[in-house]
């Protein structure tokens, strides 16, 4: 969730952007463990990145059907909604995971 938001995040912000190689550069190694301060700082990447998303909605400069800049078949209320489904549909999984258990 964190990776794909912040790789939405930066082209919105930057249609230069270039995103990770798929699937390499979103999801950790298989045989990877992860610390609490990893995960802290996930979480920590997650919510920031959620939060200058958020900015785009509340920033009264800018208008959310407008193009982006160079991408002329995207515009910002199109990603925030890629954001908002991708993050409710892996939110659901993780929900299902946890009662599984």
């Amino acid at each position: 969730m964190r990776i794909a938001q912040w790789d939405i995040l930066e082209f919105t912000k930057d249609q230069t952007f270039k995103s990770p190689d798929w699937p390499e550069g979103y999801w950790p190694e298989e045989k990877s463990e992860a610390t609490i301060e990893d995960w802290d700082k996930s979480v920590k990447q997650f919510f920031t990145d959620q939060y200058e998303i958020e900015s785009f909605v509340n920033n009264d400069q800018i208008d959310l059907t407008d193009q982006l800049p160079e991408a002329e078949d995207y515009n910002y209320l199109r990603e925030i909604f890629l954001v908002a489904a991708h993050n409710s549909y892996h939110l659901g999984q993780l929900v299902v995971f946890a009662k599984s258990k």
